[in-house]
């Protein structure tokens, strides 16, 4: 970023690191627990075994409100699986008070009719849906496919019913050499069933010496299925970024 762009976007006091404007984009941690144990997830990594696992207080969360009311973008979660919080669908009714973008990500495990309409109604810009992969799903994040699959075509009939541009849904998918070949599959299934918006592929990123043999760079196996899989999602007139 340059500096000229850093100081239009931002106003502070370089020496005390002070801002003096709301940020534009800003990301909520709701919640630091999580209903799964990804292989993957650096979520635990380099802390305590006896970490505590925390959700956002409600007295910190209405404090943050100018901020959130005044941001173009606000995430509601980093690492945390944002729809544990009891708080959720006070955030949302925060943001609504705005014209922030709201996204989130999750695992889906949550994404229960009620929660899904109510997403739909409070107009929340994006959500993306973790899965990775169609058999490996379940060893790598502990959820079977299916199991996510119904709930996240779940959100996209909430959408479909209300007549609804809103929320955009996408897919993130971690690509290892384990899961690499269903990736195009995966698209053929969920791209025109789950009015995808995009399907968002990260190469693992490795916290964990264990999954070193997972590295999907450089395999020709896995550049050959992320080619194909965006052929196909980007054929159904979706992005594959």
């Amino acid at each position: 970023m340059s500096q000229q762009l850093k100081e239009q976007l931002v106003e502070y006091d370089a020496y005390t690191g002070r801002v003096h404007k709301p940020p534009r984009h800003v990301f909520v941690e709701l919640s630091s627990r999580c209903n799964l144990a990804c292989v993957h997830c650096p979520k635990d990594f380099g802390t305590e075994l006896d970490h505590p696992k925390l959700d956002m207080p409600l007295h910190v969360l209405r404090a943050a409100s100018p901020w959130l009311q005044q941001a173009h973008f606000v995430n509601l979660n980093s690492i945390g699986e944002s729809l544990l919080s009891e708080h959720f669908d006070e955030a949302l009714a925060i943001c609504s008070k705005g014209s922030a973008e709201v996204s989130f990500n999750t695992n889906g495990l949550l994404l229960s009719e009620a929660r899904c309409r109510h997403i739909v109604a409070s107009k929340v810009h994006s959500v993306t849906i973790s899965i990775d992969g169609i058999e490996s799903n379940e060893p790598i994040r502990g959820a079977s496919y299916e199991t996510i699959k119904t709930r996240l075509i779940r959100l996209a009939e909430a959408k479909r019913n209300t007549g609804s541009t809103l929320p955009h849904i996408a897919v993130a998918f971690t690509l290892m050499r384990r899961n690499a070949e269903e990736l195009p599959r995966l698209a053929a299934d969920l791209v025109k069933a789950a009015d995808l918006h995009a399907i968002h592929v990260q190469p693992l990123v490795i916290y964990y010496e264990a999954l070193r043999q997972e590295n999907p760079y450089g395999d020709p196996v896995a550049i050959a299925a992320a080619r194909e899989a965006r052929r196909i999602t980007e054929a159904a007139g979706s992005h594959f970024v």
